[in-house]
């Protein structure tokens, strides 16, 4: 797993950045303090909760909501002792559920690797032998693909997870945990460029 997660780093440090990494970046370097991306958010959320974070098929969310569900799943994850360290696969079209996932495996200081759900099975299944997560997050229209694998699935349709968990925040993660890993054949997963523009516009306040 570490020579893994160096050969990626590796590769991605060789890209060039979009104007959108190099604006996050800027802005993160401005922190006073190292800080984690929930860090941040919870920041956000407490300065302007009811602001709109973003918008997946006309359906508004605001910071305070956003907050809230990724907390519940993050709840969820840590009551399976999923954690620090561990590899969570996220198996999701384009959508807020896919934010709220990353978001709540950041929180238990988890590690995400995206995949595509436009992908063929075995391309998947290639991902999942590769990253050996420890639990997958994904839809109850995916949930059947990942059910011949040997990995906690949990499907974020499922009413449990807005029922059942608390909507407060986990203690914040630590800033130097890894955040995410990309398969060496980027083909195979989410955009890298998309993760970072997504969380470059979520985490600099509205104006």
């Amino acid at each position: 797993m570490s020579v893994n997660v160096l050969q990626k780093q590796r590769a991605l440090a060789e890209r060039a950045f979009t104007v959108t990494q190099l604006e996050l970046a800027v802005w993160l370097s401005q922190q006073s303090s190292a800080v984690s991306v929930p860090q941040l958010l919870s920041e956000q959320v407490n300065h302007t909760p009811e602001a709109i974070a973003l918008v997946f098929a006309s359906t508004p969310w605001t910071y305070r909501e956003l907050e809230e569900a990724a907390n519940r799943l993050a709840h969820l994850l840590a009551a399976h002792r999923v954690g620090l360290g561990d590899v969570i696969a996220l198996l999701f079209d384009a959508s807020a559920q896919a934010i709220i996932a990353m978001l709540a495996a950041w929180k238990v200081g988890a590690v995400c690797l995206s995949i595509d759900s436009t992908l063929p099975d075995a391309q998947v299944a290639s991902l999942l032998d590769d990253a050996a997560p420890s639990a997958a997050i994904t839809t109850t229209a995916q949930a059947t693909r990942l059910a011949d694998h040997h990995l906690l699935v949990i499907d974020i349709d499922d009413p449990v997870v807005n029922t059942s968990y608390p909507a407060h925040a986990l203690p914040h993660p630590n800033p130097d945990n890894i955040a995410y890993i990309f398969p060496s054949d980027t083909s195979r997963a989410v955009a890298s460029t998309s993760v970072w523009e997504i969380w470059a516009a979520l985490l600099q306040p509205p104006t």
